[in-house]
């Protein structure tokens, strides 16, 4: 077992990144130790966070990592270099080798680079190499984007790296013959050096006639050539002109629907949830860094310069275009816009943000992800091991689905249940769900429980182990030997809406959880079988 640190990414330990280096990263450069100078390795922990797509599907190519550079650097100088085209998935773990002074602490500049072939650079030619230099990778800009090599992202950040503790266990790997592993672990957060933009619209409710977006476009004044890689100044960034032309955006022109308003819900709340409306951009669109803003609301024109969505629709059938002026974009923030329309012309946006406050708000959202152990256990002792045969249920008369406020694992209640336990601890208040794939409540029910055996309806982040059990509720003979599969889902925090699926059975083509059904395992699931009843003895 081993405790994810998906994203968040907490150490693996040693022996973990020795699995992890294989056939995976290559370093490059590595040279004899200079006079006065120490070759050591140390062992980073590089992920990404990814933001869901505008219909609320997971948008895995968000986070995937194609490619990475890291370089290290003292001042200008550069004392180490790592770079690995393979694909790591949403992180990845290896050793670095760097030449540092043979002291107890130095301080080092780590700049990583996810991704570098998905940035056009203005004349094509400009590229990364071993030999780029500091002032470069903070210079470094791109003027389009190839999504197809994934979306670039980077990390700079400055640690405190003690040179005089070594690894007190380091793995045997000739990739790194004649450096010493050190005990320290450098943890990377990659951002990415752009935005993210959704849009949704709806009706008000009541409307009748078809509403449908037929055009989508960034105003010319608020596009930009370029975007730089690294972080810059306003000073910088203001430096940096516009495009000739508007971009023109991927609209759905499919009819929108009415704004949903669920039961017990006001009209003015529901405005304010993006899961209400319908999303109208087909493509994903990830505009540069802009400092210029609107004049302190969407309908309020600011600086000359700022970004301006025009939305061109039809109302029963009439053409009309709609406006919204944008606040400044920053990098690594997702911004949503909702717009509510009526037949009238009315016109009305909603900003929302992953904490609402009173009145008009606008605020980045963070690209997060949770911090929790795959795969389940048996146990809440981690050193239980992973039965090595599938689990199972069977129907119990005994059970009472009305009475399972508490769980007892002695009752005679609990037989026929399986039972397994998970830990998330991060995000802070991030719920999550354990659920039964393409089964109906009435034959198969899973429920949580906390460590004193009561059932809860909403877990959340906790330091504490969740039991998660599952149950068959039909004793028709005829559901003996289906194969049921039990998941956990999550909604991000910057999200209103949607499911993404945690990994709760190890990894693609390493599943933890043994299985007879003769079907590919996924990461995501677990099966269980459903068996005969077995008669409980007094």
């Amino acid at each position: 077992m081993h405790k994810v640190r998906y994203l968040l990414l907490a150490a693996f330990g040693a022996a973990c990144c020795a699995g992890a280096m294989s056939g995976c990263g290559k370093e490059e450069g590595a040279s004899p130790d200079p006079a006065g100078k120490r070759s050591v390795s140390v062992l980073l922990n590089v992920g990404s966070r990814d933001v869901d797509a505008t219909d609320g599907t997971p948008a895995a190519e968000e986070e995937a990592l194609h490619s990475l550079r890291v370089y290290a650097f003292i001042g200008d100088e550069r004392v180490g270099h790592y770079y690995s085209d393979g694909d790591f998935g949403a992180s990845a773990v290896f050793l670095m080798d760097m030449a540092l002074k043979s002291t107890d602490v130095q301080t080092v500049d780590f700049y990583v680079v996810a991704n570098e072939a998905a940035m056009i650079t203005p004349r094509g030619n400009e590229k990364l190499t071993e030999t780029t230099t500091r002032r470069q990778l903070e210079e470094f800009s791109f003027t389009e984007l190839d999504t197809t090599q994934g979306l670039p992202m980077y990390c700079q950040t400055q640690v405190e790296i003690n040179v005089s503790e070594d690894s007190p266990n380091p793995p045997a790997d000739p990739d790194h013959a004649g450096h010493t592993q050190l005990a320290q672990t450098v943890d990377i957060q990659l951002k990415r050096p752009f935005a993210k933009l959704g849009v949704f619209a709806a009706k008000r409710p009541g409307e009748t006639a078809e509403l449908r977006i037929t055009g989508l476009r960034m105003r010319k004044e608020g596009t930009r050539m370029r975007n730089y890689l690294m972080e810059q100044d306003r000073a910088t960034l203001e430096q940096v002109g516009a495009k000739d032309v508007p971009f023109e955006l991927d609209p759905v022109e499919a009819p929108v629907g009415e704004l949903r308003v669920p039961s017990g819900t006001t009209e003015e709340a529901a405005r304010r949830d993006a899961a209400n409306y319908t999303p109208v951009l087909g493509t994903p669109f990830y505009p540069f860094e802009n400092p210029w803003q609107n004049g302190g609301s969407w309908d309020i024109p600011g600086d000359t310069q700022g970004n301006v969505l025009e939305i061109d629709y039809t109302f029963g059938g009439e053409s009309r275009t709609g406006v919204v002026y944008l606040p400044a974009t920053e990098r690594n923030s997702y911004y949503t816009v909702c717009c509510l329309m009526n037949n009238s012309g009315k016109f009305t946006v909603e900003y929302l943000v992953a904490d609402w406050g009173e009145g008009d708000v606008w605020d980045d959202l963070v690209f997060d992800y949770p911090s929790y152990t795959n795969p389940l256990l048996p146990s809440p002792d981690a050193e239980t091991p992973i039965p090595q045969t599938m689990p199972t249920i069977y129907y119990n008369p005994d059970y009472d689905p009305s009475d399972d406020d508490t769980f007892d694992e002695a009752s005679p209640a609990a037989a026929g249940s399986y039972s397994f336990f998970f830990q998330l601890t991060a995000p802070s208040g991030q719920e999550w769900t354990a659920t039964l794939a393409d089964v109906s409540a009435s034959d198969y029910s899973v429920a949580v429980y906390d460590r004193g055996g009561r059932k809860v309806e909403s877990p959340a982040a906790s330091d504490d182990f969740y039991r998660i059990v599952v149950r068959a509720l039909n004793d028709d003979p005829e559901y003996v030997g289906n194969c049921i599969r039990l998941g956990i889902t999550y909604t991000p925090t910057w999200e209103s809406s949607g499911g993404n699926y945690l990994l709760i059975n190890g990894e693609q083509g390493e599943t933890e959880w043994c299985s007879d059904s003769g079907s590919e395992q996924v990461p995501e699931l677990i099966e269980i079988r459903h068996i005969a009843n077995i008669p409980v003895t007094e």
